[in-house]
């Protein structure tokens, strides 16, 4: 059964010309061809495989299973690499797997979901019963410049029985560093289970490689207000998973003063996710926080706002905010 997965797991490289809009000539000139890596198999057949025969006998080929998978999906990656749609931080298959552990941004599955998901079952079957043999998946994965490799490893090492809380956020800041936009959202959680429970000199370990990162101008804002954003979520994050924190609380001090309106954001561990229901135009600020102010004290700011942003305020939401307020000063 599990040479019949590991080759129905195989993938072909498809070649076709690439959908190009008319005006768009760079893409005419760097990419004649367009890549994509599909299985032999669907996602259905795999997934039959993987649930009914291999999955309850994870005993048995735990380190097989993962061998082979892992490297299908190195070469997946490196076929990507080659036909300029695969780096270390980005390649399709990781892009479209929101999150190791079943997710709701997950529903829609292809046929290369069920091999990163066994991979992740078998490595969470070697966490209760091969701890040692998880060290060294542990080291190939972290290193791998496939980015689905690189998460999984993160994934398991949040749940590694043998490392403490401290051992856990010393390994990812040895391996991952904390800014490293493939693992982002597997970062963000096993930091957020093990900060609870670590040290002092840990936490300000952490918190000090959060400060470090510097980010560049870009059409959202300038350097710094870019730089301040990227330390709040990250800080919030950690005020979240522990409120009392004295080493987080000093750092968010000096940002919470300067940008008070500013909340944690709704799904800080994903960098994109699609949600659903209906939005419209948002206003910066709400009508009592508009009639809080004299009008001269904040001309200046409702003047200078822009809203740029596709998922934040904007001008629209700005102008029926304040038309509200005005509303509600004359009543």
């Amino acid at each position: 059964a599990l040479k019949v997965f590991l080759v129905m797991a195989e993938h072909r490289l498809d070649l076709k010309p690439p959908l190009i809009w008319r005006d768009d000539e760079e893409v005419t000139k760097t990419r004649r061809l367009n890549a994509e890596c599909p299985l032999r198999a669907d996602h259905w057949g795999l997934n039959e495989i993987w649930e009914k025969q291999l999955k309850p006998q994870l005993h048995l080929i735990a380190q097989p299973l993962l061998s082979g998978i892992t490297n299908e999906l190195e070469d997946i990656h490196r076929d990507y690499s080659a036909w300029g749609k695969g780096t270390p931080g980005w390649d399709p298959v990781s892009f479209g797997r929101s999150a190791i552990e079943p997710s709701d941004q997950d529903q829609y599955p292809e046929a290369v979901d069920v091999l990163i998901t066994a991979c992740r079952d078998a490595l969470e079957w070697l966490v209760v019963n091969d701890p040692i043999l998880l060290d060294a998946w542990l080291e190939r994965l972290g290193k791998s410049e496939v980015p689905i490799h690189r998460r999984l490893a993160v994934h398991a090492v949040a749940a590694h029985p043998q490392k403490s809380a401290d051992d856990r956020l010393r390994w990812l800041l040895a391996h991952m560093g904390l800014h490293d936009s493939a693992t982002h959202h597997e970062i963000y959680k096993a930091v957020a289970r093990s900060y609870t429970g670590a040290l002092p000199e840990t936490r300000s370990a952490l918190v000090e490689t959060v400060i470090s990162q510097q980010l560049p101008d870009n059409t959202y804002g300038t350097a710094a207000e870019n730089t301040a954003r990227a330390h709040f979520d990250w800080l919030a994050w950690l005020e979240q998973a522990d409120p009392n924190c004295p080493i987080v609380q000093t750092a968010l001090a000096p940002i919470k003063s300067k940008y008070s309106e500013w909340k944690l954001s709704e799904r800080p561990d994903f960098t994109h996710y699609v949600t659903s229901g209906w939005t419209g135009p948002r206003s910066p600020w709400t009508v009592d926080e508009l009639l809080s102010k004299k009008p001269v004290d904040q001309l200046d700011d409702l003047l200078s706002f822009k809203g740029e942003r596709f998922d934040g305020p904007d001008r629209s939401g700005l102008i029926s905010t304040l038309q509200d307020a005005c509303k509600q000063n004359q009543a």
